[in-house]
């Protein structure tokens, strides 16, 4: 059958799977005519194989409507497959400078009968979706407003999420979100001021538990203030510009206590307190001297050298050791002195043990005793025998004189005559001599306000 198509070509068709390409009359514009042969298979668009022949082309036809390129698969209107995993499958580019395009109106592009992964356009934006139980699920929509949803196929923000976001950083102040509850931040600000969001709250700084403090402000190491320092109610301030801090109470009258058993209360608005307050503190005086029978261990290598070792046998008369000490001008002369004498057993004893301690103060220009004991301001530091005291044991006995904080005397020297009644057989019934090793007073001091 010869038939001619619009003046310009005439085709011979032939039924069955190949197309025969019998004979084409070509009747080019300028006029004369021409023959092309060749053959092709049924669906497969032709193409000049050569200047007169026609042959397969990679366009192929499956059916009325529907084209693939590169392969007889079609899973839509228009297949397009590649060959080799570098090669593009569809490229838009325009001769003249600037962006070519590609209108959907309502076009979705997958991969295969069971997509894993798909772009689509419809109206108002385009999309990414993924394969979920079988079918693709929008993920990513970008609509025309230029809003981007995750999750969300009409985003109503710039970004809007259906989930949760996570992110190494975030930027601006975030002062816009909301519904935040969920991560309350647990500070607030004011202006210059930063405070917890509940005034139940505690701060702990160097520890992750408050260990049972009721304090607002809990702090495991040091602390520095380099200017005024508020707690509880009271402040401290370099009132003299010395760079000591001292504290006071501004506005209300408040009490507080250091080291103590006893309230002391300021006086409001004031840094001058109504009562001092005060702070007790341990003090060793100083050897100075022995006695007869209290001799200083001289050999260097003892681990008692320089210590007094006190006669078991010997009178207090002439089994001491003194000790000198210089009384603080703030001294508190109202309360008690305690006192603590440590001591090492010579050998096993278990038996008990009398030690007599006296005083005196001295002013300047007065005269102080060089051999013989003091015998003022006596008070009894009595050990009651251990029953499992061995050589080397150390032990200590320890007594508590209110007499002795009201006979001190600020700002003068004090001796201290520390004695062993090795003779008393009733109340120091060992007779084994005793190594001394450290007096220690604890004395209460008052805290100035300013200096």
């Amino acid at each position: 059958m010869r038939k001619l198509l619009k003046g310009v070509f005439g085709l011979a068709l032939m039924a069955g799977p190949v197309l025969a390409l019998a004979e084409i009359v070509y009747k080019p514009a300028g006029g004369g005519s021409g023959t092309v042969s060749g053959s092709g298979s049924a669906g497969y668009m032709p193409y000049w194989t050569a200047g007169s022949t026609l042959g397969d082309s990679n366009l192929y036809q499956p059916s009325v409507g529907k084209t693939s390129i590169n392969t007889t698969a079609n899973y839509g209107v228009l297949h397009v497959a590649t060959n080799t995993a570098s090669a593009l499958n569809l490229v838009l580019q325009r001769a003249v400078a600037g962006y070519g395009s590609l209108d959907f109106p309502d076009v979705t592009f997958y991969s295969q009968a069971n997509p894993l992964a798909g772009l689509y356009a419809k109206q108002g934006g385009f999309g990414v979706a993924v394969a979920s139980a079988g079918a693709l699920v929008e993920n990513v929509f970008v609509s025309t407003n230029g809003n981007t949803g995750f999750g969300v196929s009409n985003p109503t923000s710039k970004i809007h999420v259906l989930g949760t976001v996570a992110a190494t950083a975030f930027s601006g102040d975030g002062s816009a979100l909301t519904n935040l509850s969920a991560i309350e931040s647990p500070w607030n600000r004011s202006g210059t001021l930063v405070k917890t969001t509940s005034t139940a709250d505690s701060v702990a700084i160097g520890t992750n538990t408050l260990n049972g403090n009721t304090a607002k402000l809990y702090v495991v190491g040091s602390a520095t203030f380099t200017g005024t320092a508020y707690a509880a109610g009271f402040e401290s301030v370099d009132s003299d510009g010395d760079g000591i801090q001292q504290l006071y109470f501004p506005g209300n009258q408040g009490n507080v206590l250091i080291g103590g058993t006893t309230v002391y209360t300021f006086n409001a608005s004031s840094i001058t307190p109504v009562s001092p307050m005060y702070v007790r503190e341990d003090v060793y005086p100083m050897v100075v001297q022995y006695s007869t029978n209290a001799t200083p261990v001289t050999t260097s290598t003892s681990p008692y050298f320089g210590s007094a070792s006190y006669s078991g046998t010997a009178n207090v008369n002439a089994n001491w050791v003194r000790y000198r000490y210089v009384i603080p001008d703030d001294i508190d002369t109202s309360t008690n002195v305690v006192l603590s004498f440590y001591f090492r057993l010579s050998a096993a004893d278990t038996s008990s043990h009398t030690y007599v301690a006296t005083f005196s103060t001295y002013a300047a220009s007065a005269a102080m005793p060089t051999t013989s004991n003091i015998t003022s301001n006596s008070v009894t530091l009595q050990f009651t025998a251990d029953a499992s005291g061995a050589q080397d044991d150390l032990e200590y006995v320890r007594y508590t004189s209110a007499a002795w904080g009201s006979a001190m005397t600020a700002g003068t020297v004090m001796l201290i005559d520390l004695a062993r009644s090795g003779d008393a057989t009733t109340t120091d019934v060992s007779t084994v001599a005793s190594y001394g090793m450290d007096l220690v007073m604890n004395i209460r001091r008052k805290l100035k306000s300013s200096r």
